[in-house]
């Protein structure tokens, strides 16, 4: 029957390249684990490809009947597949290859367990960022903390849009900052972070100098109203040492 998974023609090995490669890590400079499964995918895909093997891991060449003459040279090329995968798998991955017989099998396991815990951890980062708040923080620690969960998101494939960024920085600002975001929602189009960024750190210079200067403000007011008595009293003292002197004479 047309286009039913059996009828799908078997390609051909016999062009392809005589394994140049010996040593897979000085092309793959990750070791999967449970964090960089993307990084990692990237990188052992583009090997694949200049090597024209990408066929063994997307499903494309077909495994020939074992008792044909073109199954020892699949063989060989799906072997040495799965040799490349497994030399760079973390000790942590490495059982997930037990019990698989081709370089696509093992392919696809791998897919389908990154992609649960991708979906996993997708859901975590959103609900941090959604519920961020300034707190304690210096308001460069927030931005760098917003700035992160971004790049978290985005090694797994999740774009976040520079306006929820924006959103979400402003939503969880202190009431200190809040005459930014006043300004920022009166403009006509919002700024990017890193401009927003830059904003939030002037204006927390301002707030320093401010702050500096009323509290100069406070110690010259300290220093007034404790000697302001004293000279009244030295003032009274010699009025009225001038009264007798001049009662005196």
């Amino acid at each position: 029957m047309s286009g039913s998974p059996t009828d799908t023609p078997i390609i051909p090995v016999s062009s392809s390249p005589l394994l140049p490669i010996t040593n897979i890590s000085n092309f793959v400079s990750v070791k999967l684990n449970e964090d960089n499964y993307l990084v990692w995918k990237h990188q052992i895909s583009s090997v694949f490809e200049s090597l024209d093997l990408i066929k063994f891991v997307n499903g494309t060449s077909l495994q020939p009947p074992e008792a044909s003459i073109e199954f020892t040279a699949w063989n060989k090329l799906n072997k040495y597949v799965e040799i490349c995968i497994n030399a760079t798998l973390s000790p942590s991955i490495a059982h997930v290859a037990v019990g698989t017989k081709t370089a696509f099998e093992l392919w696809k396991k791998l897919q389908s367990l990154f992609a649960q815990q991708i979906s996993a951890k997708r859901i975590q980062l959103q609900t941090k960022l959604h519920q961020i708040k300034q707190g304690t923080r210096k308001i460069d620690e927030y931005c760098s903390k917003i700035s992160n969960i971004s790049q978290s998101l985005a090694s797994i494939g999740v774009n976040t849009d520079e306006s929820d960024l924006i959103i979400h920085a402003l939503t969880g600002l202190n009431h200190d900052y809040k005459v930014i975001d006043v300004n920022i929602e009166n403009a006509t189009e919002l700024p990017s972070f890193m401009e927003l960024t830059s904003k939030l750190l002037v204006y927390k210079q301002r707030l320093i100098r401010e702050s500096h200067d009323n509290s100069t403000v406070e110690v010259f007011g300290m220093v007034a109203s404790k000697t302001l008595p004293h000279l009244t009293q030295v003032s009274n003292t010699n009025r009225g040492k001038e009264i007798v002197n001049f009662a005196n004479n």
